[in-house]
């Protein structure tokens, strides 16, 4: 838990906020974002880990940034060049599609 918030080694943090009067409904747009981010940052050639744990340390980097009162973190994302350390060759495997789905009940 410790290495999310040394950003695994990366020497790049982005922090996504979200504006908190948006509610619930503003967690798509940065999810997109987030992807995207990723996605390009990988044609690129460099390696990405989203950080939800980040989003517990508003606190240092409001002090470090002057994010607007309404902005709420939701997350990090640490990019930089991959390494090749074990833990990056670590594959949970894929669960299958119908453990996502929520069952009619009637």
């Amino acid at each position: 838990m410790r290495k999310n918030f040394e950003f695994f080694g990366a020497p790049t943090a982005v922090f996504v906020f979200v504006h908190s009067g948006l509610r619930e409904f503003s967690v798509l747009d940065p999810g997109i974002f987030v992807q995207t981010l990723m996605l390009s940052a990988h044609a690129h050639g460099l390696g990405t880990c989203a950080q939800g744990a980040l989003a517990t340390w508003a606190g240092p980097v409001r002090n470090a940034f002057d994010v607007p009162k309404q902005y709420k973190l939701i997350c990090g994302v640490s990019m930089g060049y991959p390494s090749d350390h074990a833990v990056n060759t670590f594959n949970p495997g894929r669960g299958d599609a119908s453990e996502m789905l929520i069952k009619q009940t009637h």
